[in-house]
């Protein structure tokens, strides 16, 4: 890391500094996340929202934990969103019978044609936002993201 570093004093210009990469990291991701979130907008759903429905549909009833894990929220937070979607008629609670502290999340048929709807208008978005990158580009991204999370 020391070869990234520059010091306001520098006149390098081959050395990066790794805060200002980390900080051009992260505000790209919450324009990314914020303009995603918009696109959802006609669905009235959040991007966790159809993380959680679409988790569901692929899996079928999953319990709270596994959703929690799933998407990588806390379980307050996840409880809050299940409220939300349950409200909306999108998801409904089962009690396990045979053990109650478990509560299964399914899917109901009215959440199936939002869905359907909210997962276009992500995958619209995500192709607009990619059309500018080769799949060569998209490749080398992917890969650097990769290599850079995976580091310990």
């Amino acid at each position: 890391m020391d070869g990234l570093t520059r010091s306001s004093t520098s006149n390098s210009s081959d050395r990066l500094d790794p805060i200002e990469i980390w900080k051009s990291i992260s505000n790209n991701y919450r324009v990314l996340h914020r303009d995603a979130e918009k696109a959802l907008n006609p669905t009235g759903l959040s991007l966790a929202e159809l993380r959680i429905l679409h988790m569901l549909n692929e899996s079928g009833p999953l319990p709270m934990r596994k959703l929690t894990d799933g998407i990588l929220i806390t379980p307050g937070a996840m409880t809050g969103l299940i409220d939300g979607l349950e409200d909306k008629g999108f998801v409904e609670r089962i009690r396990s019978k045979y053990d109650r502290r478990i509560i299964m999340i399914k899917n109901t048929s009215k959440g199936e044609p939002i869905l359907k709807k909210a997962r276009l208008l992500h995958k619209q978005y995500v192709e607009k936002k990619f059309e500018l990158l080769s799949k060569e580009e998209i490749f080398q991204l992917m890969g650097l993201l990769d290599k850079i999370s995976k580091s310990s």
